[in-house]
């Protein structure tokens, strides 16, 4: 699940759910009242937090998966505002006021159907517990600021320090993004809200994230919005964070896995998307996947005929390895059949059928 951040309030809210953006901007004054603070006034045109190139501040992202944003409350154990990320990371206000405790308000918004508390915290404690946490991440400050340089190294997930190993490389991403996000909210005195791009709407007119179907990865060689030459900040933004990865740490891998299906990169280029795992058909619960008649040890006769009538254009080369078939489509995506192999010699089955499938632009990590 993909959290998006937003200067203001009712700038997080589709306009469908205006009368929700009223009412939480409401409940969060009334909680605002019983602090003897001052009122929230939310800004009827929020700021842009966009500069010309794009970027969220200094952030590449602005937005990031869940559990990305835990990762780095995970780090800070003792700082409430950044726990707040672990309890509802979904819904959350910060507002330009400063408080120790965060609080839950009387507003629910309604996401996927269910209803979701909206938590009240504080940008001024939020940026301090930031600033604690930067150490435990490796990210030197200059003071108690960020550079410019230091911002820009984040981003590209260079090296920060003499001897840094980039193991929190993918923390810092989402650090920065937590940073920049409450320092623009501060410098224009407007709330920083956190919500899934859902919120508001009701049970039929919203859905998790769309499954990635594999006819069309055989039509166009691509895994949902993932294509090859993405980067692995693209793949991260649609995933999330690998479940395992092959190399020294996971910001320099060559191979990030997904349950079942690995892609590769070459330098921060994805060079190929493949597996030979499982079922063929499963990268995990964060993104679903529409197997077409993918599975494992599916007949190629049946593979063919079912290209054949959704219009997919393929070729059948001869083969190169004994009892291997290939199947390329149009789009160069290839599905890997063994058909008549001998037993194994350790007395173990062998598998007949669909045994892999990949797309490869042929550069090799």
């Amino acid at each position: 699940m993909n959290v998006s951040f937003f200067l203001g309030v009712r700038e997080s809210y589709l306009d469908e759910a205006r009368a929700a953006a009223e009412s939480c901007v409401e409940k969060i004054n009334a909680e605002l009242s019983r602090l003897n603070v001052l009122e929230y006034a939310d800004p009827v045109s929020p700021p842009d937090p966009y500069d010309d190139n794009f970027l969220f501040g200094r952030s590449a992202l602005d937005h990031d998966t869940a559990g990305a944003l835990q990762a780095v409350a995970r780090a800070a154990s003792k700082s409430p505002q950044l726990n707040l990320l672990n309890l509802n990371s979904c819904r959350v206000v910060f507002v330009p006021w400063g408080f120790a405790t965060p609080i839950l308000t009387d507003h629910s918004d309604e996401l996927w159907g269910e209803p979701v508390p909206v938590f009240l915290g504080s940008l001024p404690t939020l940026i301090r517990e930031l600033i604690d946490v930067a150490p435990l991440l490796g990210i030197p400050l200059t003071g108690e600021e960020l550079t410019d340089d230091m911002a820009m190294r984040i981003r590209e997930s260079s090296k920060l320090t003499d001897g840094d190993s980039l193991l929190y490389s993918n923390e810092r991403l989402s650090w920065l993004l937590l940073f920049e996000g409450a320092r623009l909210s501060t410098e224009s005195g407007v709330a920083l809200s956190l919500a899934v791009e859902e919120v508001g709407l009701g049970p039929n007119e919203c859905s998790p994230m769309e499954p990635v179907s594999l006819l069309e990865f055989a039509r166009f060689g691509r895994f949902g919005s993932i294509e090859l030459g993405a980067s692995r900040l693209s793949v991260r933004e649609t995933l999330g964070f690998p479940n395992s990865w092959f190399g020294p740490t996971r910001a320099t891998a060559t191979i990030w896995t997904y349950s079942e299906i690995e892609f590769h990169f070459v330098s921060d280029s994805l060079c190929m998307i493949h597996t030979d795992h499982g079922h063929l058909n499963s990268v995990g619960q964060e993104c679903p996947v529409d197997p077409w008649v993918v599975e494992l040890g599916l007949d190629r006769a049946h593979f063919e005929r079912a290209l054949r009538a959704e219009g997919v254009a393929f070729t059948v080369p001869p083969p190169s390895l004994p009892n291997v078939c290939i199947v390329v489509t149009s789009a160069k995506a290839k599905f890997w059949f063994t058909e008549g192999a001998d037993p194994d010699p350790e007395g173990e089955s062998m598998v007949s059928g669909l045994c892999a499938w990949s797309i490869f632009d042929g550069r090799v990590p």
